[in-house]
This record gives C-alpha cells, structure tokens and sequence, in this order.
C-alpha cells in the first residue's frame, strides 16, 4: 500500500493504528482505510487470496530513482513492473510513464481542472 494525502480518494494510514499518514508499505491490513483498500479486501475475500503488505527490495530503489525520480509510487510501480512485487494499492495519476512501464487497472477517474487567472489586459501569467 500507498499512503497517499487526504485529497485523494486512494489508501491511508492510519495514526491510532500505528501506520503514520504518508508510510509506505507498512502492515498490517486492518491498520489501512480508504476505497482502494476496500476494493482490494473484498477482492482478496471473493478471491480467496491473502494480501501480503511488502515493500520493494531496497537494492531496487536506485534504479527506481534513475528511472523515474524519488516517488515513493514510483518505487512501487517499478518493483510490480518488474515482477517483485504483485500490485501497488493508492489512488495514482497515471502519467504517461507509469503508463508505459506496467499494465493498470483503473477502477475511476478524477477530471483535472486547469485554472487561470486573466488580468484587466486579457493576458494570463502564462504569457507573462
């Protein structure tokens, strides 16, 4: 799991249960909240399979840091993609470079609004 901040509609930690808002990859289940932890349980139940809350091998964190940058999303995307790790459960913004490294499964979309503020001219920051 990834913790992700409260603008997001993904997993998160919680404090009374010792996962601190923004851990990763720290168990166990019952210590996580939010619609994608709720999707994954109830997958795992109908399923019948266990879920394993496990952080990417650390030696793999500097080829993760090379390749993308230092997300801690990153980290985990890069382990799944190259098969050390099952899945990545959080709310993620699927770049185009996530995208490229591993399939998804998208269960929702959030539109994202760009907004722009238009001085008394007619101009906007952007052309300033």
């Amino acid at each position: 799991f990834n913790s992700n901040s409260g603008g997001w509609l993904g997993a998160y930690g919680s404090e009374f249960n010792n996962v601190a808002q923004g851990s990763h990859f720290k168990g166990p289940v019952d210590r996580w909240s939010g619609p994608a932890v709720s999707f994954v349980i109830e997958a795992a139940r109908a399923g019948n399979f266990l879920i394993n809350i496990t952080e990417p091998p650390e030696f793999l964190r500097p080829h993760s840091l090379e390749y993308f940058g230092s997300s801690s999303f990153d980290y985990c995307v890069y382990s799944t993609a190259l098969g050390y790790l099952d899945f990545c459960v959080a709310q993620y913004t699927v770049t185009d470079q996530r995208a490229s490294t591993t399939d998804w499964l998208l269960l929702g979309s959030q539109d994202i609004h760009l907004v722009v503020l238009i001085d008394e001219d007619g101009g906007t920051a952007w052309q300033k």
